[in-house]
């Protein structure tokens, strides 16, 4: 099982973007994000690859999907909600 921090700041991940990201249900948020947990704990992976992995994730994510002007906005704002979760 993956450390309760690690928990602690997909949920926090998860309250910082849900107001910003209206168009989707919270229950469609929780539920994404709850199966992504489950596959990490189920596979027992390791915070570090965990945090890795889901790191080239968002970078894949930005990278393929925002147009460039947006990318580095759209990455400052994911990388402001991480450091603002771990100062709760």
């Amino acid at each position: 099982m993956l450390a309760s921090g690690y928990i602690h700041y997909c949920q926090a991940i998860k309250n910082i973007f849900m107001p910003i990201i209206s168009k989707y249900s919270n229950e469609e948020i929780n539920n994404l994000v709850d199966e992504m947990l489950n596959l990490i704990q189920d596979k027992k992976v390791p915070v570090d690859l965990a945090l890795i992995a889901l790191g080239n994730s968002v970078s894949n994510i930005i990278d393929n999907n925002v147009p460039e002007q947006q990318k580095k906005t759209i990455a400052q704002s994911f990388s402001d909600a991480l450091l603002s979760s771990l100062q709760d």
